[in-house]
């Protein structure tokens, strides 16, 4: 198995963990991202990871580079938990949010 691949199911149980299933991400896919995705992606010619999100028609918001896993993890994750945060908030002031998931379809707090 790779490091990437190893980095990758990494990834895919930390989101599994934080009950984060739910969202739109895409983990070192070689697939056009779709819209609202938090993508973690790694250039093999420069040795970097990079994280971003997209937004509507997948336009690019914000890439990030990072010189280590371990960091793109992290930025990565905090990035998911961003996504929770400002969408309940859409639903709590009745706001359209981005698309729908059971980590903000019912927020009563």
């Amino acid at each position: 198995m790779s490091n990437l691949e190893l980095q990758k199911k990494d990834l895919l149980k930390e989101i599994e963990k934080l009950g984060y299933s739910s969202l739109r991400y895409s983990i070192f896919s070689e697939e056009k991202p779709g819209e609202w995705e938090v993508v973690i992606g790694y250039n093999q010619v420069e040795n970097l990871y990079f994280v971003y999100g997209t937004m509507d028609r997948g336009s690019v918001n914000g890439k990030h580079v990072y010189h280590t896993f371990q960091e793109a993890k992290t930025k990565f994750l905090d990035f998911l938990a961003d996504i929770v945060i400002i969408n309940r908030y859409y639903v709590k002031e009745g706001m359209p949010v981005n698309y729908l998931s059971p980590l903000w379809d019912d927020v009563t707090d």
